[in-house]
């Protein structure tokens, strides 16, 4: 079965610890309903390293954050992947409605990106 971050959007803006390699993370997820759009800050031990990623299904969160341009892994970035999916394939945009119903943030180890 596939892991997926708990999310509760009933208390959306908050904020919530996640351990992925072995490290606990902060996650900050928010929505701005004047753009109907969720975003997400990382944080690690109280340094910020990503504010305000926009969350779009089917494309990982931070990924483009943890290499530089040579393709070097960042040491304080995760190996895994959170990728918003709706495994129905029916949603194609995240919204309060169905973020946690029908689209779930799911955590892909960095070695098999296997759901």
């Amino acid at each position: 079965m596939a892991k997926y971050l708990p999310i509760e959007v009933d208390k959306i803006p908050y904020s919530f610890n996640v351990e992925l390699s072995n490290k606990i993370y902060t996650i900050t997820l928010k929505y701005n309903d004047y753009s109907d759009e969720f975003t997400m800050d990382l944080k690690l031990g109280g340094e910020i390293l990503v504010k305000g990623k926009k969350m779009l299904i089917g494309e990982p969160i931070f990924e483009e954050f943890s290499k530089d341009l040579n393709g070097n892994k960042n040491p304080k970035f995760f190996d895994e992947l959170l990728v918003p999916y709706d495994l129905s394939w029916e949603e194609n945009v995240i919204t309060l409605d169905n973020l946690n119903k029908k689209v779930f943030v799911y955590v892909f180890d960095g070695d098999n990106n296997d759901v």
